[in-house]
């Protein structure tokens, strides 16, 4: 990685205004410039298009590592709605799912040039830089020993799929983490500007619904999204068990409000918002993710406006985000923060053991998957490799839900990051968890002594998301949620590291 850097600071000046916007201008339009390349390229040749991509991402990398972040955010938060444009020249779902690839082969270059600057140029990297890194190859040495293991049993696919949801959050951290101390990073106005994009996403697709889709084929997207559901029957199996007809894609994006099932006909339903990532749980992750981040560095109203938009996605888990921050955000205002943090972990254990035991007894599948996890776990703590199990594995998408309703357990886990980690890893899995939740514990500990808010973002969004991976596999696994967190606490940490070591200007 190349590029200027400038000196440490304590308090760092106001930025100039013109340099700011150019910035935010080239991180925006820069970023959309090779995603659109790429895509406009992979209908006629996947390959080229993967390989202009990639050197795309080296030479930002050389010239403008400062731009890496900003490069893999774009790519997270609208990749698939450029995909989407081109879905008109797509004829089958294999191809449509290696196009999406093309955000990871971003992410994983940006890694790659990350891990050569750390190992051709230690010098330029503090102690406390290189412990941090330390700690993310442990971690994917742990996570590459049970992907052999996965594909040694015969998991291929689904293991490689499994290897690439637990190396993103990694990745994600160690790009920013480098690029965080070695270049004086200025997110704020991109992210701002980024997530105000993804809200009025959110209010065209709220009211004008899939006639707004239409508009860019992002009714072809979800069309092509949802054509293995329709070849394998499973919607004539809905209709044979509860009488729901299929009529279009307006009728499969409405679900009930916040996936509340069991409520029968009293359930509020809704057109649910996908974002332009085309999914979710993911969009509400972002949404909340960015929204707090920007209120530790009191930009408020962005993420006051964004909350009818994440309301109508329906993510609890991302709400859950919002809210605990948000809670405590106020509560260091109040009260001294070292008497906050029991009562925030108490909070924690309530939330889990009490969603808990109300899944259990209204038979959610989320929870019927934890069980399945930890039932597994003790007849086997040695795990069975990554792609064993899991809601897009194979044997996840042969679960029997009546059964498992029946049984208190699904056969295998799925919709649980900690079941499935614990069915796949066994014992190892707690190197994952841990490794999270240690960094986290390490940015209260700085947030204490600093009493910045972007540590206590950090803090409060790695144990909430962690909390929620007890009953979402999203919440680990998409890279909108604990990937996207990562970054962002990465540049954070690399950032308050620099000044810490009063890094010197570089050419």
């Amino acid at each position: 990685m190349s590029g200027a850097t400038t000196a440490g600071y304590g308090s760092p000046p106001r930025p100039d205004l013109a340099l700011g916007t150019l910035r935010v201008l080239g991180d925006f339009f820069g970023s959309a410039a090779i995603i659109l390349s790429g895509v406009l390229l992979m209908p006629q040749n996947m390959i080229t298009a993967f390989l202009l991509s990639m050197t795309s991402t080296i030479v930002v990398a050389w010239l403008a590592g400062r731009m890496l972040p900003a490069l893999i955010l774009f790519s997270l938060l609208f990749q698939n709605a450029f995909i989407a444009f081109m879905t008109g020249f797509v004829e089958d779902t294999s191809t449509f799912d290696t196009m999406r690839a093309l955000n990871f082969i971003i992410l994983m270059t940006a890694f790659g040039c990350s891990a050569l600057s750390t190992m051709l140029q230690p010098h330029l990297y503090s102690r406390e830089v290189h412990r941090y890194l330390r700690l993310l190859w442990l971690t994917l040495a742990v996570i590459g020993l049970y992907l052999a293991f996965g594909l040694a049993v015969g998991n291929g696919r689904d293991a490689i799929i499994y290897f690439r949801n637990l190396c993103t959050p990694v990745a994600c951290f160690y790009v920013a983490l480098v690029c965080g101390y070695r270049f004086r990073l200025n997110l704020l106005p991109t992210v701002v500007v980024f997530m105000l994009a993804i809200v009025l996403y959110g209010y065209c697709e709220l009211f004008f619904k899939t006639s707004f889709l239409s508009l860019f084929n992002g009714d072809r997207y979800i069309y092509l999204r949802m054509y293995d559901e329709l070849l394998s029957g499973a919607f004539q199996k809905q209709m044979k068990e509860t009488g729901f007809v299929l009529r279009g894609i307006e009728d499969y994006m409405t679900v009930p409000l916040f996936n509340i099932t069991g409520a029968g006909n009293d359930v509020i339903r809704i057109f649910r918002l996908s974002g332009p990532n085309f999914h979710p749980i993911s969009y509400g992750y972002a949404l909340s993710i960015l929204g707090i981040w920007c209120m530790a560095q009191g930009v408020v109203w962005l993420p006051l406006i964004a909350l009818p938009v994440m309301l109508f996605v329906g993510a609890k888990g991302a709400l859950v985000l919002f809210f605990m921050f948000t809670l405590m955000q106020i509560g260091t205002r109040i009260i001294r923060p070292q008497q906050l943090l029991l009562p925030f972990v108490g909070l924690l254990v309530l939330y889990i053991v009490a969603t808990t035991i109300l899944g259990i007894k209204s038979q959610d599948y989320h929870v019927l998957g934890l069980m399945s996890g930890l039932r597994e776990f003790v007849f086997n703590p040695a795990g069975h490799g990554l792609g064993s199990g899991g809601v897009v594995s194979a044997q996840g998408q042969t679960v029997d839900w009546q059964a498992a309703q029946a049984s208190g357990a699904t056969t295998v886990p799925v919709e649980s990051t900690v079941g499935v980690l614990l069915y796949q890893m066994g014992i190892a899995a707690f190197a994952v968890f841990g490794a999270v939740l240690a960094l986290g514990r390490r940015c209260w500990s700085t947030f204490l002594r600093l009493r910045s808010s972007l540590f206590l973002f950090s803090f409060v969004s790695t144990s909430v998301i962690t909390a929620n991976a007890f009953f979402q596999e999203e919440a680990y696994f998409a890279p909108l949620s604990l990937g996207l967190c990562l970054l962002l606490v990465g540049a954070v940490i690399g950032g308050q590291l620099r000044r810490q070591d009063a890094v010197p200007v570089r050419a």
